[in-house]
């Protein structure tokens, strides 16, 4: 559940960690605690895939702060005054790799294919290389749908768990333990590879690794202290919520979890080497539309009475926090006579089942977060079929069908923030925190973009040492 990085001697850039020799030359080396199995743009919800998605793909549209569109696929645009009607040519340069150009069959391909799940009350017309797209009734929010990554223009590859894109990178191999993504074409003063190394928590060796550029992926009580000293860094508040989620088909129990859920306690338990936690009353974060500070309203209904035993898996993908975890739910069982099993589980096995029905858990912290201030990055994966959830919430399903076919702003964020306060309701996600935290990146990096949602996810393609 998008949105979201100047020149020295190079030799100076190495000794700060730009990254060593990598395949094809100077190596951009990440860290992430999970490395996808599939790196396809209807994965894009998941912020690992959407980082890389940032540099194998380009979307046909982006939005900047000041509100307006550009294309950086398309030679040119239109679109009608009230909005019933838009007009895409495509830019002959763009490649998704050597001798497979973006064409205007590509186009006309893939706007047919995404448009339907828009809106499926449209027509498609082609002339020249120009593709035109008709709606029975005013769509201003169809350009907005056309810059989410998970709407990039894709081609399938001989590996159904890879697709290239038209970004400045491809994938050139995957493993469990490092991902090598490759320039297509050389840039002088640019990252010819960008390296994604799998993170294996706070006594991983590649925190002292100087060739690292990039520690941001990596939770903030685990960057080790000598990048603060030899990075420049950066503080932002992200576009991000940590929430608990509830995946139990009976309301009852979700409710009693919910409401007697301690939060400030859960949140220093699974996060013992953290010190600072912004409230959230809902899980969409401030900065999105709709969105409440404060914390969730909740009431504990005190121990389950006329139930059989409840027993609950919570999956924990920390590594650091098994006793403090202990304690917790063994307290919690107390006040509520609920069982909780805390289950180990790495964040590469929690990324293959997230999102595939039946979950091997009833409770899970899951981060949500966006590039911009997208509702869509925190509902879809609540709501949609492919969800965090077993359970279907109709009322709020229903209500998320409404907002998705109101144009008018005003009123699509009152329901953003109504659908938010049904989700609690239902006691389904429990917010825990927004994230606030400084980035980190070598020094003498050029064209590093400095703003809100970029920061997280650099654009690896545009970067010059």
């Amino acid at each position: 559940m998008r949105a979201r990085v100047q020149a020295s001697l190079i030799a100076a850039a190495l000794a700060v960690g730009c990254g060593g020799p990598g395949p094809g030359g100077l190596a951009w080396e990440v860290l992430l605690p999970a490395l996808p199995s599939r790196i396809v743009p209807e994965s894009a919800g998941v912020n690992t895939v959407l980082y890389i998605l940032k540099q194998t793909h380009e979307p046909l549209f982006r939005k900047d702060d000041g509100q307006r569109f550009e294309s950086r696929v398309l030679r040119q645009w239109s679109r009608a005054v009230d909005s019933t009607s838009f007009t895409f040519c495509v830019d002959g340069s763009r490649t998704f790799d050597a001798g497979k150009p973006f064409s205007t069959a590509d186009l006309q391909e893939h706007i047919s294919r995404i448009t339907g799940r828009f809106d499926p009350r449209h027509s498609l017309m082609r002339e020249g290389d120009c593709v035109s797209v008709a709606f029975e009734r005013s769509r201003k929010d169809y350009l907005d749908f056309l810059t989410r990554y998970e709407n990039a223009p894709s081609l399938k590859t001989g590996d159904p768990d890879v697709e290239m894109g038209l970004g400045p990178f491809k994938v050139q191999s995957m493993t469990s333990e490092r991902i090598v993504l490759s320039r297509k074409s050389p840039v002088k003063g640019g990252y010819d590879s960008v390296v994604l190394h799998f993170y294996r928590g706070p006594g991983d060796p590649n925190l002292q690794n100087r060739n690292i550029a990039d520690f941001n992926r990596v939770l903030a009580a685990d960057v080790p202290a000598w990048v603060a000293d030899e990075y420049q860094s950066f503080g932002n508040t992200l576009l991000k919520s940590y929430n608990l989620v509830i995946n139990y088909p009976d309301p009852a129990v979700r409710r009693a979890v919910f409401g007697c859920m301690d939060t400030e306690g859960l949140r220093r338990a699974y996060f013992p080497g953290q010190k600072d936690f912004y409230d959230l009353k809902t899980l969409l974060p401030v900065g999105v539309p709709g969105a409440r500070a404060g914390k969730p309203t909740q009431t504990c209904p005190g121990p389950l009475r006329g139930k059989s035993r409840v027993r609950l898996v919570f999956v924990d993908w920390r590594t650091d926090n098994e006793g403090s975890m202990r304690e917790f739910v063994q307290a919690f069982a107390r006040r509520t006579g609920i069982e909780v099993e805390v289950k180990p589980i790495t964040l590469n096995e929690l990324v293959d089942v997230v999102l595939n029905r039946p979950h091997p858990y009833q409770l899970a912290v899951i981060a949500l977060d966006a590039v911009r201030p997208d509702h869509s990055a925190f509902f879809d994966y609540v709501l949609m079929e492919k969800s965090l959830i077993d359970y279907d919430l109709s009322k709020a399903r229903a209500l998320y069908a409404r907002m998705a076919l109101e144009d008018d702003g005003a009123k699509r964020n009152a329901l953003a923030s109504e659908l938010a306060e049904e989700i609690s309701r239902e006691a389904a996600v429990l917010p825990l925190f927004q994230d606030l935290r400084r980035f980190y990146y070598p020094k003498g990096i050029r064209n590093l973009v400095i703003g809100k949602g970029f920061l997280e996810y650099p654009e690896v393609g545009e970067l010059r040492r």
